[in-house]
């Protein structure tokens, strides 16, 4: 496999004392499938794009497709700051942020069953001067069955 190949391929006892460790290690070669995958990534941006085009304050960067292969995917370079910089910034910005993501991840999760699951928070630039959220890198987005949103709703009922 690829973690193989690049001489990742650590030792089951020094991951952890866990009889799951082969499904840790598949699916962090998928992910890491996925992840390489630009012309899967191209397509789920654009997917996004389609999402997102009645959300002023949310924006995913256009692919040039003329110049984007299955080995580089190029983009529309957007503006912003990645979520660590936005510290320094007033409360009420710093509100607005939290909400534009939770409503955002719920939206992903519940409306469109598509999901941007990479939890790298440098994926997301806020662009002070517009207001608006940056959505960049979709190479680790999943698509999820009716059958799963229906059931977790249920917990979330459950639990409520």
């Amino acid at each position: 496999g690829v973690l193989r190949e690049r001489g990742l391929r650590p030792r089951a006892d020094t991951l952890c004392h866990c009889r799951y460790v082969d499904k840790v290690l598949d699916a962090a070669r998928r992910e890491l499938a996925m992840e390489c995958d630009y012309v899967r990534e191209a397509q789920c941006g654009r997917i996004f794009s389609g999402l997102l085009h009645d959300q002023p304050r949310l924006n995913c960067p256009a692919v040039y497709d003329a110049l984007s292969t299955a080995r580089v995917l190029t983009t529309a370079l957007v503006p912003g700051v990645t979520l660590e910089h936005t510290e320094d910034m007033d409360q009420q910005t710093r509100d607005t942020i939290a909400t534009l993501i939770m409503e955002h991840t719920l939206r992903e999760l519940f409306e469109y069953r598509l999901m941007q699951t990479d939890p790298n928070w440098g994926n997301f630039l806020y662009d002070e001067a517009r207001g608006q959220l940056n959505l960049i890198d979709f190479g680790a987005t999943i698509q999820y069955e009716q059958h799963f949103i229906d059931h977790y709703i249920e917990i979330i009922h459950a639990a409520s």
